[in-house]
């Protein structure tokens, strides 16, 4: 799977260089709310589940402000107009960018709270994630009996549509899998289903079991509002997540946020001190192990760094600007000197070389 660097904006949005200040966009045109303040954080309502935590997690890692509240808190504020929304210095203020759900309507559908929330996102354009729900038409979607799947997904593999490469999934190139660590463990539940009008899915799956393909994940386009429709169970750990997490953050917000998203990459090399022994092809097992031929006897010519592999690696950071994570066991330097005459050349350039590296025992 490769990466490509990609800032996605949807085209409704702008911002001045004022607004930024203020920490606010322009919302879209709404004939309750004439150039209202949208101000740059986002609203989390918690209901405790592993999906919820993992898109809260991404907002986290980004450095992205949000607010949570909590449906297990009884002392929790109520969802209504003021606590969404009000006036700042005669000018109507959005508080939240975007609004992540556990699922379409978790105050209920008619309730007040959901009423209050829904008429807001309307009036503001205010986009919703419904971070896990089931495929149903209020959602945009066919249910599963109507051509879909529900059931376990581990192993399966999804692409990103071309309406997702085009929009906040641009990132992605190519499919990724679900991942599938145990065959005796369920790990990844969801629901494959054709969309229906509005519906703009951004990730497909073939369908198990089936013909053609369904959606995982999509975009609902209805009633004013827009909603990013989930419908697979993850947590923040996931390899299906991570895959997606940037672009869950990139719809949400629409682009235009606090906080960045970085991608780290190190290279960690065990055991610097310690000769390793060599794989033995007709043995198909390492010399030395208990269950490696006779007695895991070792009659191969030990693996270990000389002098000239370090000086080279220590060239080599340098040209490339990057720094190599050495984890050691001190006493297998001391050994190795024992056995050989009591010095060791490794060693003694490794040490001179030892503030271009970052150590860990």
């Amino acid at each position: 799977m490769a990466h490509r660097v990609r800032r996605w904006r949807a085209p409704a949005v702008t911002a001045t260089a004022a607004g930024l200040i203020a920490l606010g966009l322009a919302a879209p045109p709404a004939s309750a709310a004439t150039d209202p303040r949208i101000d740059l954080r986002v609203l989390v309502v918690d209901d405790g589940g592993s999906s919820v935590g993992a898109i809260t997690a991404q907002l986290r890692s980004e450095g992205i402000p949000y607010t949570t509240v909590d449906l297990d808190d009884s002392g929790r504020p109520a969802i209504t107009d003021t606590f969404l929304s009000d006036t700042l210095g005669g000018r109507p203020r959005a508080k939240f960018q975007g609004v992540v759900l556990p699922n379409e309507a978790p105050f209920g559908a008619g309730s007040a709270e959901q009423t209050a929330l829904e008429t807001y996102e309307r009036t503001y354009g205010i986009p919703q994630v419904d971070a896990y729900t089931w495929a149903h038409p209020e959602v945009g979607l066919d249910y599963t009996d109507q051509g879909g799947y529900a059931g376990s997904l581990d192993g399966r593999t999804a692409g990103v549509t071309a309406a997702g490469r085009a929009g906040p999934f641009g990132y992605l190139d190519g499919a990724f899998g679900f991942e599938d660590n145990s065959p005796s463990v369920q790990e990844s539940y969801g629901f494959v289903a054709r969309p229906r009008t509005g519906f703009t899915s951004y990730v497909d799956v073939p369908v198990p079991d089936g013909s053609g393909t369904g959606s995982l994940l999509g975009e609902y386009a209805h009633d004013g509002r827009r909603e990013l429709v989930v419908t697979f169970a993850y947590n923040q750990y996931q390899q299906q997540f991570r895959v997606l997490a940037r672009g869950i953050v990139e719809w949400l917000t629409r682009g235009v946020h606090l906080g960045q998203a970085r991608n780290y990459f190190a290279v960690h090399v065990d055991d610097v001190f310690a000769p390793d022994a060599r794989w033995d092809t007709e043995r198909n097992c390492t010399p030395g192990d208990i269950d490696c031929g006779s007695g895991g006897t070792d009659t191969t010519t030990p693996i270990r760094m000389t002098a000239d592999d370090a000086r080279y690696a220590a060239s080599w950071e340098q040209s490339h600007g990057f720094t190599l994570d050495m984890a050691f066991n001190a006493g297998a330097g001391e050994e190795w000197k024992s056995e050989n005459g009591g010095t060791d050349a490794l060693t003694g350039r490794l040490l001179a070389d030892r503030a271009r590296y970052c150590w860990a025992a």
